[in-house]
């Protein structure tokens, strides 16, 4: 994910030129194209908020193209994510041992251990980790739909809904009785999993 934010900001800099001033009797190259504004990457990752502020100076606004390769990188690796704690969570994390974290309660409940929740590692992914990405993706998709002028607002769930849906769908099935890997195997939980899974394509395929 790093080498893809990498090669975003390299395609970025590869479309600037270089800004020509002429003098008395030369012309003076100043070559800027080798300079990315200051802390873009951490502004980026953080864009819901910070790319309002940003596009506002010349100095630290990025063109859509940047915008729409970050999306994509995004997009890409919470795909796998997803997709990762569906398949540790359905075999309840018995084939890879260095993921058992994904097999952890992250629900809002203390889990059957009597530990308070979002506190491990699977809570801090999810309202931390993944609630930003997919806040960063949900505000890309909306800033999308404005600048397309559609006739009417979107209806449509958002990324973080699917996200929220799931994990009370999730809990809802444990506190039914049933094993994570059966709850996690769940219509409800796979069909909220496929919606997330549905939307990142979509939003990927608009860019």
């Amino acid at each position: 994910h790093d080498v893809a934010y990498c090669n975003c900001q390299s395609e970025w800099l590869t479309r600037r030129r270089p800004q020509t001033k002429r003098s008395d009797s030369n012309n003076i190259i100043i070559d800027n194209s080798n300079d990315l504004p200051p802390l873009i990457s951490s502004l980026t990752a953080l864009r819901f908020v910070t790319q309002p502020i940003t596009d506002q100076s010349s100095s630290t606004r990025m063109d859509s193209e940047y915008y729409n390769c970050i999306h994509r990188a995004d997009s890409t690796l919470i795909a796998t994510g997803i997709a990762l704690r569906r398949e540790m969570q359905t075999s309840s994390c018995r084939d890879e041992s260095s993921l058992t974290w994904f097999c952890n309660d992250s629900s809002n409940n203390n889990d059957r251990t009597g530990k308070t929740v979002g506190t491990t590692t699977l809570g801090a992914f999810e309202r931390v980790n993944l609630a930003i990405f997919l806040q960063n993706l949900d505000f890309d998709n909306q800033r999308q739909q404005q600048q397309q002028a559609a006739a009417h607002p979107s209806t449509a769930r958002t990324l973080q809904q699917f996200e929220r849906q799931r994990r009370l769908d999730l809990q809802a099935q444990l506190q039914g009785g049933k094993s994570l890997a059966d709850a996690a195997s769940s219509e409800s939980v796979r069909a909220d999993e496929e919606g997330l899974l549905q939307l990142l394509l979509q939003s990927n395929d608009k860019e």
